[in-house]
């Protein structure tokens, strides 16, 4: 017990040394290892927000999205009554249909999208209404890319949100298509009642980490060509020859080649910290001990340093992408974090112990 006790004293001791005698090197550790987590962050989070963008648009979680063979919502349409001919008689389901737009506002493109508010109005995503500088009550023009006319009508309100929000005649009269088109479609249920909306469509449900499925028909009456995607932003990307595994490897790559150098930043640090170890070593500190310090303070370094990471993830958007008005702005998840931080602290704590091994022989 005393033993124990003073141990934990000694190690105490030699932390206070440490922090006292090399502060300026582990400052420079820390502030290193943050750039390093934030960048190996910032890949992971926007590859996931790229390949999740059209899936938060629509709300798809735990859903079924069903589309037609396009680059983009902007590019696919499907037939409302033959959907619902094919959804006749599953129970315990709803069924959204979108129609989706790009609408010209002062010059500036934004998406559009359908939605159950009053004819002649409009809400206007809380981004979008800070940018054109209108409130409520307010008349807007909207011009179409597709053909030359201006239409105008009045904010009746705010959505949390990029975009903008139109009754779905405004937004039919804006993309020039008939009545009863809409570009997808998102059901959502128990998952029994999922299994039968894919065998509806005659595809197979397959294995997926996700619970978002899409089943994309290039026609809706060519049932042999269905097709299951892990996400809605999959299903176009295809077929602009982007797979979503090689966006993923990328990011991983990007992410590891970061957390690769931290391994020699530990090196680093031991070295910086060669002198304290040699004193503590000639008094009788044993090396076990000076190991075990050693990778104590290189845990504080990356628990500050992450904690670092994260806030320059909050406050620097360095990496927010604007498209068609949709702020693509990389969002870090808990998955990321999980993947990134037991990493970041195995190789530079393993870093530091090699170093401090070597230099304590």
């Amino acid at each position: 017990m005393h033993s124990l006790e003073r141990c934990s004293k000694g190690m105490a001791s030699i932390i206070r040394i440490v922090l006292r005698v090399r502060a300026h090197t582990l400052l420079f550790s820390i502030l290193a290892l943050a750039l390093l987590t934030w960048l190996s962050l910032a890949s992971l989070a926007l590859a996931h927000t790229l390949l999740n963008i059209y899936d938060s648009f629509f709300n798809v979680d735990r859903g079924v999205a069903v589309s037609s063979q396009g680059f983009s919502p902007l590019t696919a349409l499907i037939s409302r009554a033959e959907v619902e001919k094919r959804l006749a008689g599953i129970k315990n389901i709803t069924v959204e249909f979108y129609l989706v737009t790009p609408v010209v506002i002062n010059n500036r493109v934004f998406l559009m999208r359908s939605s159950n508010v009053s004819e002649g109005c409009v809400f206007i995503g809380d981004s979008v209404a800070r940018e054109l500088r209108v409130g409520s009550s307010d008349y807007i023009s909207l011009s179409s890319v597709f053909k030359v006319e201006v239409l105008y009508a009045k904010v009746c309100g705010f959505v949390k949100g990029s975009w903008i929000e139109a009754p779905y005649s405004l937004v039919t009269r804006i993309r020039g298509v008939s009545e009863g088109y809409y570009s997808l479609a998102v059901v959502k249920g128990s998952e029994e009642a999922l299994k039968e909306v894919y065998r509806a469509f005659n595809v197979e449900e397959k294995v997926r980490l996700f619970n978002i499925v899409v089943s994309v028909l290039p026609r809706l009456a060519n049932e042999s060509r269905a097709k299951l995607y892990n996400s809605l932003t999959e299903a176009y990307a295809v077929n602009l020859g982007l797979y979503r595994d090689y966006a993923l490897y990328l990011a991983y790559a990007i992410a590891l080649s970061a957390l690769l150098g931290t391994p020699l930043l530990g090196l680093h640090t031991s070295k910086s910290l060669a002198d304290v170890v040699q004193v503590y070593r000639f008094v009788g500190v044993s090396r076990r001990l000076a190991v075990a310090v050693s990778m104590l303070i290189g845990l504080i370094i990356v628990g500050f340093s992450t904690t670092l990471a994260l806030i320059l993830m909050h406050f620097a958007n360095v990496f927010t992408i604007s498209v068609l008005g949709f702020a693509l702005a990389p969002k870090p998840q808990v998955m990321h974090l999980a993947i990134v931080a037991p990493t970041l602290l195995l190789l530079y704590t393993g870093g530091v112990a090699r170093g401090v091994l070597s230099e304590a022989e």
